[in-house]
């Protein structure tokens, strides 16, 4: 019932939808929500502060101050919940489970995982370090050689831009926006979805090359300062927005207190159920123009 009154409100009001990734915007226009004759959609992804999330020059000291092995292969699995069926964290196990007996030499590679919820995890030394603050994450990170996620269904997963933009190459599902943040064989790499014998091979491959890995975490963090930046983000926001002057497009229709709809973030489809009450956008364009360097502009109506 909700989708079919949003979409019936929705319907001939002049918006633009922005999605994060490509997936994202497709997944909207194949939706009821979308009026191909009055709604536009643009890409843009979200942000990261690029100043915190950086490559670390101190690995060694890192393994050593969580308790980790300091050589081998540090292959880091993590999100707020790994119990959360989507984010594939047993097809992750399995992939961990059948890397060992691929792996030769005498530094086996290693787990470590942070989050709720950690699947079990056989055959190979694992730290557990259980749910982490942005400084825990970024520990994490920066202890790591690669960031393992066989998510199954995902938009554009801040794991994988942080590990990105901490030097650290991911090898993940080609599904939902990780192809939009991934190219395969240059800054990470990507398996069919619940493939955990191809992520399995990738893996015990990267445990004997780690100039493959050095080179992919180079070509990592040159992604995420390209594409990532929270003010290229903001900036982008800003272009869209003045694009799309409120004497441009007409108020939404039925409304108590008519508002002029200039550019809706949908996140997920449902989030465009918004619409039906007043937000406060005021707040938030003040700190899209501090992230994008215009805080000295004077804010307008």
């Amino acid at each position: 019932f909700a989708a079919t009154l949003a979409a019936r409100r929705l319907r001939g009001v002049p918006l633009t939808f922005i999605a994060p990734s490509r997936w994202l915007a497709g997944e909207f226009t194949r939706s009821g929500l979308h009026d191909p004759a009055a709604h536009g959609v643009a890409v843009i992804p979200n942000g990261l502060d690029l100043d915190r999330y950086v490559p670390t020059r101190d690995r060694l000291a890192i393994r050593r101050r969580l308790g980790l092995p300091e050589r081998g292969l540090g292959i880091l699995i993590g999100s707020v919940s790994l119990g959360e069926r989507r984010k594939g964290a047993r097809e992750a196990a399995a992939a961990i489970a059948a890397v060992h007996p691929l792996v030769r030499g005498d530094e086996p590679p290693f787990v470590i995982t942070y989050g709720a919820a950690p699947p079990p995890l056989e055959g190979v030394v694992v730290r557990h370090l259980g749910p982490q603050d942005e400084a825990g994450v970024i520990a994490a990170l920066h202890a790591s050689d690669v960031h393992l996620t066989m998510t199954r269904e995902d938009n554009l997963p801040n794991t994988v831009m942080e590990a990105m933009a901490c030097g650290v190459p991911v090898v993940g599902t080609a599904v939902g926006g990780l192809p939009d943040m991934v190219t395969d064989g240059i800054d990470g790499w990507l398996v069919p979805v619940d493939d955990s014998a191809a992520a399995a091979a990738v893996l015990a491959r990267l445990a004997a090359c780690p100039d493959e890995v050095a080179s992919a975490g180079r070509a990592a963090r040159g992604r995420a300062v390209a594409s990532w930046d929270e003010r290229r983000a903001a900036a982008r926001y800003l272009e869209l927005v003045s694009a799309h002057r409120p004497s441009a497009v007409a108020p939404v229709r039925g409304a108590t207190n008519p508002i002029v709809p200039v550019a809706v973030i949908a996140p997920s489809p449902a989030a465009v159920g918004l619409l039906a009450s007043r937000v406060p956008f005021r707040r938030a364009r003040r700190t899209v123009r501090r992230l994008a360097g215009l805080g000295h502009l004077r804010e307008s109506a």
